[in-house]
């Protein structure tokens, strides 16, 4: 069974900060935290990182064992605690470094299914922001607040409390964002503004309460968002933590599934332009992550994406056989879209590049940082190959030599930051003699300029590495799209 339930943003926090953790359990828990991000790549790397040439404070400078032990320990909130050490990780913005609490807060709470609901949808059109009704809660609001946000979604915003609406949206959340691009913070902001789950953004409750949104009109109305969990009714954790494990540390894929329905604006925006319509896709698997279509009426060959995540690899990997063979029945341009697509398994995207990379061959590579911790614990789950031999090794093979020392520079204060990282190995474990058969009897493989990828700013892990693979070989055009259209 599972209930649903709604609160006044008031009444929830304080009821969640009732729930207080002590300075000793502060303390251990911190000190295990410590202990797990020695595994982290960048964690000396991030003390002095390396800038792109054109972009002098890209990334942000930290010592993450410092900013934790700089985080007050004294008996307290248990959310508040968990927003000091949510706000360090965050720094890093690095989206697979992240922390998640187990605990539940009060009466059946967690953070987890939980999520603040807005009255309205933020839609952005070209440079402007629009709203409409949240009608999947349109119960849960004042009915009167509902109406006028129905009477003026032709009209767009002025500003959300004094701020020009699309600067709101770059800000909404910054504290909490993993992302260091300025496109993909909008383009996740954007997303979750209406629906933000606090387990990725703990807020407070001044920060969901009394916003006011000035329409074009001078018409103005005062929106405060309501808090929604869902909670299986099982028996409380009698530990007031679980142990700190590696589930700790994870990649912050946010699932914007776990309250259903969900908020969709596809019908209402089909009111307002007749010529907006479905595609009806050739193939779909993956709870429509992967999706397919040769367009014969627009002369296209179209591959949506989401995720390179499966629950079946061999059907994954039969999908985008299926596809390219459908492709090779005519000469079209193939356009990839790759939308808020959180990563998943290195060999699928392997495979996806192989397609479009043809004529050479596809490998990734990697290091892990040189300690024990990460021999013992991580490497030791996995197995490799040698890139020298192409032979399969296990993680003993990639720590029996001396560690690589790289030198990062000085800290600020003026103590030397190196990098040890084991030997350079290959995950790559796709078999190249099926593309050597592709490559044989294919009639339609596409040049570099008939391949056309578009990705948004989110899109990241085995994204990046399938995008950045396809540049790096200059076998297809890269697009950008969405983010912050100023």
């Amino acid at each position: 069974m599972v209930d649903l339930k709604i609160y006044e943003v008031k009444e929830f926090f304080d009821l969640i900060k009732k729930e207080e953790i002590t300075t000793e359990d502060s303390q251990k828990l911190i000190d295990n935290l410590k202990k797990i991000l020695e595994r982290y790549v960048f964690l000396d790397i991030a003390k002095n990182p390396p800038q792109p040439q054109a972009y002098s404070n890209y990334f942000n400078i930290i010592d993450l064992i410092q900013e934790l032990n700089n985080i007050n320990t004294e008996k307290r909130s248990l959310y508040e605690f968990y927003r000091d050490i949510k706000a360090v990780i965050c720094k890093c913005q690095d989206l697979h470094l992240d922390l998640t609490l187990q605990r539940y807060l009060g009466s059946n709470i967690r953070l987890q299914n939980t999520a603040a609901i807005s009255p309205v949808l933020f839609q952005v059109t070209k440079d402007k922001v629009y709203l409409y009704p949240n009608n999947n809660y349109k119960n849960y609001f004042d009915n009167n607040l509902t109406d006028i946000i129905s009477k003026n979604t032709d009209n767009p915003v002025l500003t959300i409390n004094g701020f020009e609406p699309l600067e709101y949206i770059q800000n909404f959340n910054r504290k909490f964002l993993l992302t260091k691009s300025p496109h993909a913070q909008f383009t996740v902001n954007e997303k979750i503004i209406s629906n933000p789950y606090l387990i990725s953004t703990p807020f407070e409750a001044d920060d969901l309460t009394n916003i006011e949104l000035k329409y074009i009109t001078n018409t103005t109305i005062d929106i405060s968002y309501k808090i929604l969990n869902t909670a299986d009714q099982i028996t409380l954790l009698n530990e007031l933590f679980e142990d700190i494990s590696n589930d700790y540390i994870i990649s912050s894929i946010y699932n914007y599934n776990l309250l259903k329905p969900k908020p969709l604006l596809f019908d209402v925006l089909k009111q307002k332009n007749n010529n907006l319509k479905e595609v009806n896709w050739d193939m779909i698997m993956e709870n429509g992550n992967l999706k397919c279509k040769a367009d014969t009426n627009k002369y296209v060959n179209v591959i949506y994406q989401s995720s390179f995540t499966s629950s079946n690899l061999e059907k994954s990997f039969e999908f985008f056989d299926q596809c390219f063979a459908s492709f090779d029945n005519n000469n079209y341009p193939i356009v990839i879209i790759e939308n808020f697509n959180g990563g998943g398994v290195a060999d699928l995207a392997n495979y996806f590049k192989s397609y479009l990379n043809i004529n050479k061959p596809n490998h990734v590579y990697m290091s892990y940082r040189y300690n024990d911790d990460v021999k013992n614990n991580l490497a030791s789950f996995y197995y490799y190959k040698d890139p020298e031999t192409c032979k399969i090794v296990n993680g003993d093979f990639i720590f029996k030599d001396n560690p690589i020392i790289d030198d990062y520079g000085k800290d600020e204060n003026g103590q030397t930051i190196t990098h040890k990282r084991t030997k350079i190995f290959d995950i790559s474990f796709v078999n190249e003699e099926i593309f050597y058969n592709y490559r044989k009897k294919a009639k339609n493989i596409r040049k570099p300029h008939e391949i056309i990828i578009f990705t948004d700013g989110y899109s990241y892990s085995a994204t990046s590495t399938f995008i950045k693979g396809i540049q790096l070989a200059g076998a297809g055009i890269i697009v950008g799209y969405a983010g912050n259209p100023k």
